[in-house]
Parts: structure tokens; C-alpha cells; sequence
């Protein structure tokens, strides 16, 4: 199998083109240099994993996917993130957002700023940790799927998403740059949300993968 962070200069160029952007337009979203792309798509640069999750997001498309992974992405968001939680604390047996928050540990003004609409999403570790306290995807938590008629994971689903998983962290410590930030190692935070994003993409690519192979089935 090819060198995970090898697929990501294909997938970056795949996205590009879709886009109908430059290289240089590109670059300018990327906030980097048209050089940077160009050796990427060419897989004469592979990026460090922090990087990589920095243009996931600003990309809006999951980790999983920039990295070749999974073969596509559940798509952008749809739903308010703040009204996707409120559901989630009602179905809880109707618990408050402070509960929620001191519970969580993220924190209150967070979460108004999102009601209020000064920011529209959450950073991966609050997202986590949200998705975690709901047990939930992050993909839900952010609008992306719906819980009603999604397809479930059998235990061999789970036991090939951690072998395939396994082998993806393995390619990661293993690559050019490895798990690191800044010439420093991952700290074990960072390194468990990373593995909450690589898992999740897996996990959702696997139940998209059944919902079009039974589509009746999930309606």
C-alpha cells in the first residue's frame, strides 16, 4: 500500500481541481506558497500531520479523507452546531448547556459564542469532547449526518477500523516528518485527537460504504 502522506498530494490536487482553483488560488486559501502546492501534488513534499489537519479544516473536509483514507467525505456541515447540542442535551434527559459545559469542561462562553453566531464551529478538542459526552461522531455533532436510520458498525467493522487504524498511526510514526509539530513530538493530547479524527473518518466511511450497498435498507 502506498505511503499514507504520499495520497495526500493526490487528494489536495483532487480537491483543487474540483474547486476549479490555481495552484496559486489555491496556495492563497492554503495560506502558503504556490511552490508548497506544487511539491505536494507532486509528492516531492509530504506535510507534518498538524499541517495536514490545518488544511482538513480550513478545506472543511475530514482528516481521513485530505489523507487518502477513506474515499470521499460526508460533505459540509448543514446544521447550526449550537441547535445540534441543545437537541443533544434534551435527548439527555433534558440537562442544561452549564451542565453540559462543567461536565465536558469546555467552556460556557464557548458555547454562547456559538448561539450568538461569533463563531460557527468548535476547535477539535472541545468537539471531541462534546461528541465524547454524547457518544456520538464528531461528524454528527457538527451536521454532517443524521443518527435516524444510520447504518450500525457489526464488531468486525470495529475490529477492521482499529486494524486499519493501527496500520494508518503506524505510517504516520513512521513517515518523513512523523508525528510531530514544530520539530517536537506530538503530546499525548494531540496525539488522542488526531487518533478521534482518523477514527471517526473511518468509522463513517465504513457506515456510507453500507448505506450504498443496502440503500433500501437505511431510508
Amino acid at each position: 500500500m502506498d505511503n499514507l502522506l504520499n495520497q495526500f498530494g493526490s487528494q489536495l490536487k483532487k480537491i483543487r481541481l474540483e474547486r476549479k482553483m490555481s495552484q496559486e488560488e489555491f496556495a492563497d486559501l492554503l495560506k502558503t506558497s504556490k511552490q508548497v502546492i506544487s511539491r505536494y501534488e507532486t509528492g516531492l513534499r509530504t506535510p507534518k500531520i498538524t499541517t495536514a489537519n490545518e488544511y482538513a479544516q480550513i478545506l472543511g473536509v475530514s482528516l481521513s479523507y485530505l489523507l487518502g483514507e477513506v474515499l470521499e467525505d460526508s460533505g459540509c456541515p448543514d446544521k447550526n452546531m449550537y441547535d445540534v447540542i441543545a437537541s443533544l442535551c434534551e435527548k439527555k434527559g433534558n440537562i442544561s448547556i452549564s451542565k453540559m459545559c462543567k461536565d465536558t469542561g469546555v467552556s460556557r462562553a464557548t458555547i454562547t459564542d456559538l448561539k450568538m453566531g461569533l463563531t460557527k464551529s468548535l476547535s477539535v478538542e472541545n468537539a471531541t469532547k462534546i461528541a465524547n459526552y454524547f457518544e456520538v461522531g464528531v461528524d454528527y455533532l457538527i451536521g454532517k449526518t443524521d443518527t435516524k436510520n444510520t447504518p450500525t458498525l457489526t464488531e468486525k467493522d470495529e475490529r477492521d477500523i482499529a486494524k486499519k487504524l493501527h496500520e494508518t498511526l503506524e505510517q504516520l510514526e513512521n513517515s518523513q516528518d512523523g508525528l510531530m509539530f514544530d520539530g517536537e513530538p506530538l503530546d499525548d493530547i494531540t496525539k488522542e485527537l488526531l487518533t478521534a479524527s482518523l477514527k471517526n473518518g473511518l468509522e463513517m466511511s465504513k457506515k456510507i460504504a453500507k448505506q450504498k450497498f443496502t440503500p433500501k435498507k437505511y431510508k
